[in-house]
C-alpha cells in the first residue's frame, strides 16, 4: 500500500467492563458520529456497515465512501480494534486485513 498522503491506522483498546462487541462498536460509533453530526465523511449507520473478514475474526466495515476511506472495528479476546485506510483501493485493504494476527495477550497499554 503505497502512493503521496497514504494512510493505514491500526489501533486497539481493552473493552470497557461489562461491555460487549455490540455495545463496544455502537460506542465507537456514537464517538465518532458526534453531537453535531458525522465527524468522518459520509459515516454510514452502523446497521449498514458490511461484515469483513481481519485475520480470523469477523469485523464490521464501513465503506459508503469507497473513494475516500475505510473504517474497520472488530473484536478479540475482550479487546477492540480499529483501522482505518485513506486508500480507493478496497481489494488491497481486505487483503491486508487478511493478514492481521489479533493477539490481545501481546497488545501493550
Amino acid at each position: 500500500m503505497d502512493g503521496p498522503g497514504h494512510l493505514v491506522y491500526a489501533g486497539s483498546q481493552p473493552l470497557p467492563t461489562g461491555s460487549d462487541t455490540t455495545a463496544w462498536m455502537q460506542g465507537v460509533w456514537n464517538n465518532l458520529a458526534g453531537a453535531e453530526g458525522p465527524e468522518l465523511p459520509c459515516l454510514a449507520e452502523l446497521a449498514d456497515w458490511e461484515d469483513v473478514s481481519v485475520g480470523d475474526a469477523t469485523g464490521r466495515m464501513d465503506a459508503k465512501c469507497p473513494d475516500s476511506f475505510f473504517l474497520v472495528l472488530v473484536t478479540a479476546d475482550e479487546r477492540g480494534y480499529t483501522f482505518i485506510d485513506n486508500s480507493t483501493d478496497r481489494t488491497l485493504f481486505e487483503q491486508m486485513l487478511s493478514t492481521v494476527q489479533l493477539t490481545p495477550d501481546t497488545a501493550i497499554e
